[in-house]
């Protein structure tokens, strides 16, 4: 999204940028950038979309930011989207920290033989190591 962004602002004086601009820069489907753009117009950055001209016939307009906005609302849009980024991120790594800490405990106590209450994991590690094969097992639990 903060590409799109950065596109939109760096395009407006040239009279904007088409979709399947975003899309190559991207890297993404179209409807990707459709939703990247409908996230930024209900975070308060106005797009101005190119009019549609004949209904199901893709328009060859450009996308463009309304009015200029301030260099310091513009600042706090993107530090509002590369917050979100660092946000899904961070879910994303305490997720794998918790895998491989009750992968861990799980491994000590069948090397020591202890006995860990049957809802010790949570149901997705429980998934995740149900996954694994017997010798990724062996090669994880060996010392």
């Amino acid at each position: 999204m903060g590409i799109v962004l950065k596109e939109l602002r760096d395009s407006s004086q040239a009279g904007g940028v088409t979709l399947q601009h975003l899309v190559n820069v991207c890297g993404v489907s179209k409807r990707h950038i459709y939703r990247y753009l409908r996230e930024l117009e209900e975070m308060g950055v106005p797009i101005e979309r190119p009019q549609i001209i004949q209904p199901g016939k893709p328009g060859g307009g450009r996308y463009k930011l309304r009015d200029h906005q301030s260099g310091e609302a513009m600042g706090e849009t993107m530090l509002i989207v590369a917050l979100n980024q660092m946000l899904a991120w961070c879910c994303l790594y305490r997720h794998q920290m918790m895998f491989l800490k009750e992968l861990i405990i799980y491994s000590m106590a069948v090397r020591y033989g202890f006995k860990l209450p049957l809802n010790f994991m949570t149901k997705n590690t429980a998934i995740k190591l149900s996954n694994l094969t017997y010798c990724e097992i062996e090669s994880f639990l060996a010392p």
